[in-house]
């Protein structure tokens, strides 16, 4: 067999150059850029806070049932007991709507990497339990010693933690 068929063999037998070839990424649109985009700050807030709505929407549903049914801290109950109430209520919501919030920060918001999973995790939840604890005895407190309304206290707690968590999160937890 002639050297010159032999080698046509030999390169038709060959994958197809086009599986060495990188292919050029395909144009986004605006919003895919939008949620690919995990390194420009302002574009990281903006992402942060709808997740955080989401995350935010898991909380306020878990505190009104449990605030509506068997843990109430309405303005009708009086002193500690309505503290209390208002305490659990959060707490139960908060520990759950942070399963929430990590699962969506790592996946859409932030970069993963600059720890191993476990301390990210740890780091994540230490940074949203300084805020809880900084945070919701003030909140129960409020509601405790003033007739204002608790939804109202809810809303300075969660806006305080919000500010608080974007940054450990950013600068902290994952890379930036």
């Amino acid at each position: 067999m002639p050297k010159t068929r032999a080698l046509k063999i030999f390169f038709r037998a060959l994958p197809s150059t086009e599986v060495f070839v990188q292919q050029p990424k395909p144009k986004l649109n605006p919003l895919q850029r939008f949620a690919e985009n995990k390194s420009q700050t302002s574009i990281q807030f903006v992402k942060y806070a709808m997740a955080g709505g989401f995350a935010t929407a898991i909380h306020l549903t878990i505190f009104t049932v449990l605030n509506e049914t068997v843990l109430p801290a309405d303005v009708g109950l009086k002193g500690a007991q309505r503290g209390w109430n208002f305490f659990w209520s959060f707490a139960i919501a908060f520990l759950l709507a942070n399963i929430v919030a990590y699962l969506v920060n790592r996946r859409w918001v932030f970069q993963s990497g600059r720890h191993s999973r476990l301390v990210e995790i740890s780091l994540f939840y230490a940074l949203a339990v300084t805020a809880f604890l900084l945070g919701t005895p003030l909140g129960a407190y409020l509601v405790a010693k003033f007739p204002v309304n608790e939804y109202f206290v809810y809303l300075i707690v969660a806006t305080t933690s919000v500010l608080v968590n974007f940054l450990g999160r950013k600068f902290v937890v994952f890379k930036h």
